[in-house]
């Protein structure tokens, strides 16, 4: 007569055995099977962006095995990748794939934020970046010209509006700016946070972003920070 704990395992494994027989009809299964299909590409690419694109290249790789398609605006100079490919699906940590699922990923989000890098990073080279910190505010002047460099930078981040519309920018911020200030003496720390603010071409303005950062640092003081 089987235990518990036998038929426990027994059910186990059955149910294993029929996950995996399931998967593999419904198109998932090994690495080196077929990847998305060029309709399926397009497919993404239509749902991803509102811009008029054009593939322009597309590469076949067998390791790892994927289809890379190369992508450019026909609004802009910008150009992107689509990769069609098989993802690993783990049951567990640690552990070798149980099936390798049909997925496509693209790097379009990164060329888009690499379109306005230089024309943004300009506006934040006179501040100190502390590295892992953020950038340090170092006087009254400083936080005045960080509120006016952040304004600056969501005016160019809208840009974008005119080639995806608002609603990718409410999903698709540039980047956040951590800021930070001197400690005052006796600290812990040598620098103390003033918070994260966030390019996504909103239309707040540099009076608020000021506003914002010498209360924090009133803040601060009153910590004894």
């Amino acid at each position: 007569m089987e235990t518990d704990l036998k038929k426990n395992m027994k059910r186990t494994v059955l149910g294993l055995a029929g996950l995996l027989c399931s998967l593999l009809f419904c198109g998932c299964g090994r690495q080196d099977d077929p990847v998305p299909s060029k309709l399926r590409v397009v497919a993404y690419v239509n749902q991803m962006c509102d811009e008029k694109v054009e593939c322009i290249d597309v590469e076949k790789c067998e390791e790892p095995h994927e289809v890379i398609y190369t992508y450019r605006s026909k609004e802009r100079d910008l150009e992107f990748e689509v990769i069609s490919y098989r993802s690993p699906v783990y049951i567990m940590i640690d552990t070798e794939p149980l099936y390798y699922k049909k997925a496509i990923r693209t790097d379009y989000d990164i060329q888009v934020n690499n379109f306005y890098r230089e024309r943004i990073s300009a506006l934040f080279e006179e501040f100190t970046d502390s590295g892992y910190d953020g950038l340090m505010l170092c006087s009254t002047s400083e936080v005045h010209s960080f509120a006016e460099a952040m304004q600056s930078a969501n005016e160019i981040y809208r840009e974008e509006i005119s080639y995806n519309g608002k609603e990718y920018l409410e999903s698709h911020s540039y980047g956040s700016i951590r800021t930070v200030v001197k400690a005052s003496e006796g600290y812990e720390n040598d620098t103390v946070g003033l918070g994260y603010y966030t390019i996504d071409g909103s239309e707040t303005s540099a009076e608020t972003y000021e506003e914002s950062l010498r209360e924090s640092i009133l803040q601060k003081l009153r910590d004894g920070k």
